[in-house]
């Protein structure tokens, strides 16, 4: 495991690059909790969370700051639909801007609280009436990666690459 993370937010102000410096961004309300192998993106306005272990179990839950709103609160969300991934740590989140998933943040692989590496991916996505979903990402030519944790991931264009992580079947794998 890992240790948890501080319930605090910072951001980094690099408007003076020769005197960047960490400012602590005041939150209201309850927060995303204390946790570990969680992920966050940006996804204009909003940071995303996802998933990690709150200390006793993973977990598949979802929360969003707006960062154009003052007081800046953390809002838990509720999904529309009961097909979800699986909890999970140690996965990898990134946003699509590119093709069918643009705009979508999207979810690979990672480890379930009983050691198990997963392979799947999924696209959380927000529709114009605010209501949010999961949709589990068909799989197209070739094989999917291996199943991985600890990985990074980057869109280039419209094509998910995954870099390193382990598994179980070493470590230092490459995929797209």
């Amino acid at each position: 495991g890992g240790s948890l993370s501080s319930e605090e937010l910072f951001l980094l102000d690099i408007r003076n690059e020769e005197h960047a410096h960490w400012m602590s961004v005041p939150v209201v309300g309850q927060t995303p909790g204390r946790r570990y192998g969680h992920t966050m993106v940006f996804n204009k306005p909003l940071l995303i969370v996802f998933g990690g272990n709150n200390g006793a179990q993973a977990e598949c839950d979802i929360w969003v700051l707006d960062v154009e709103r003052q007081p800046f609160q953390w809002n838990e969300v509720t999904v529309i639909n009961m097909r979800c991934p699986l909890p999970r740590v140690y996965h990898s989140a990134e946003v699509c801007r590119d093709g069918p998933a643009s705009g979508m943040m999207v979810v690979f692989g990672g480890r379930t609280s009983d050691n198990r590496s997963l392979k799947d991916t999924w696209g959380l996505r927000q529709h114009r009436d605010g209501r949010w979903d999961w949709v589990e990402a068909p799989t197209k030519r070739g094989n999917p990666p291996e199943p991985r944790f600890q990985h990074s991931a980057i869109f280039l264009n419209a094509r998910l690459l995954i870099v390193g992580g382990g598994g179980g079947g070493g470590a230092g794998r490459g995929g797209a």
